[in-house]
């Protein structure tokens, strides 16, 4: 079970166009590594944060289009990706870890 959140506080966020296209983030679910692919985007450096699913970060890095994640010192459960940030906007995609 996974959704898909987009979240606009300003009309000027420069990655929202990209965003609203979505992140493609695989395999789901995943044991090593998440793969994080923007159909339409540049080569832009994102923030993104693994929160557990009650909302408290367990890490925050920074992220470019096709980049991978590490995830194997999660715990086996469901997870939330944020990427970007509360100033501009964001997205939250759901994975399992398996």
């Amino acid at each position: 079970a996974t959704f898909d959140t987009i979240v606009q506080k300003r009309n000027n966020f420069k990655g929202y166009r990209e965003y609203s296209e979505g992140a493609v983030v695989y395999p789901n679910p995943a044991s090593d590594f998440l793969q994080i692919d923007f159909p339409n985007a540049t080569n832009e450096i994102i923030k993104l944060d693994v929160l557990s699913i009650t909302g408290q970060v367990l890490f925050t890095t920074k992220i470019a289009n096709g980049m991978r994640i590490d995830i194997q010192g999660l715990s086996y459960g469901t997870y939330i990706l944020r990427i970007g940030d509360n100033r501009s906007g964001f997205l939250m995609k759901t994975f399992i870890k398996k």
